[in-house]
């Protein structure tokens, strides 16, 4: 297993839609303790408004909550994967470790970090806006530090790394989201299995690891497999000319 330090950029947001999707499977887990809050501000409720009203209502909350997280990591991917392009078009910093994605006031900010002095900071950041396209990275020739959240996530990030045991062969793909997104304490890091085939699916294999920050640093409060093997899915390799791909399905 090794983190991708380089994201696909194909084949991900389907993937990452998946991994969000998944949360229901586990919406009676214990919930982690909260003990440092994020300052990003919860996303408008619309995934609670889109539940399908034929599901049962003891389950509508745990939907919603997959809806908002499986919509988030799509965009918040996306983002990261027309960063992570951009940056290396100019050549990546040798001592980069790690990405961190997070909204900004016009659609997304990606920097990508690695320690200076001893303390997290930003070596080159990427804006992304809300369609997905990158815009030019900024480089910081010295690192600009991090603010109190963005050095939350990188300890989050490293916290989960060093909790984290792979159920696909191959790279991962690391998103971090705050946690009061649905209502939960911390941050909860994503691990996604990556793939750069556009013919391939990847429906199981994810990971999910809560993790609180705190002034003692931070503390991995629930390590979440959302499946037990991984399932990757391949297109039909020769559908008929007139046919479409509008799903794919798989019983496991």
């Amino acid at each position: 297993m090794s983190l991708a330090a380089r994201r696909p950029a194909v084949g991900r947001p389907v993937a990452a839609l998946v991994a969000g999707l998944c949360l229901a499977c586990g919406a009676g887990a214990q919930a982690p303790t909260r003990v440092s809050p994020p300052r990003e501000a919860p996303a408008p409720a619309t995934a609670a408004d889109s539940v399908d009203p034929s599901i049962p209502a003891a389950a509508a909350a745990a939907v919603a909550d997959a809806m908002t997280l499986g919509m988030r990591l799509y965009a918040q991917d996306r983002a990261s994967a027309a960063a992570t392009d951009a940056a290396l078009a100019g050549g990546m910093p040798p001592t980069a470790q790690g990405w961190i994605t997070r909204l900004a006031a016009d659609g997304w900010r990606v920097d990508f970090y690695g320690t200076v002095e001893g303390q997290a900071a930003s070596l080159v950041t990427v804006p992304v806006d809300d369609a997905g396209v990158a815009g030019a990275p900024v480089r910081h020739g010295a690192g600009e530090p991090l603010d109190d959240d963005g050095r939350a996530m990188v300890a989050a990030r490293a916290a989960a790394i060093a909790a984290f045991t792979p159920i696909c062969g191959g790279r991962y793909n690391v998103d971090v989201v705050p946690g009061a997104l649905v209502g939960a304490p911390g941050w909860l890091v994503y691990f996604s299995p990556g793939t750069t085939d556009p013919d391939a699916a990847v429906l199981a294999g994810y990971v999910r690891i809560a993790v609180a920050v705190g002034a003692d640093g931070p503390v991995v409060t629930e390590v979440k497999p959302l499946s037990n093997t991984c399932v990757i899915m391949g297109k039909p390799a020769a559908p008929p000319a007139s046919a479409e791909l509008v799903a794919l399905a798989v019983s496991h």
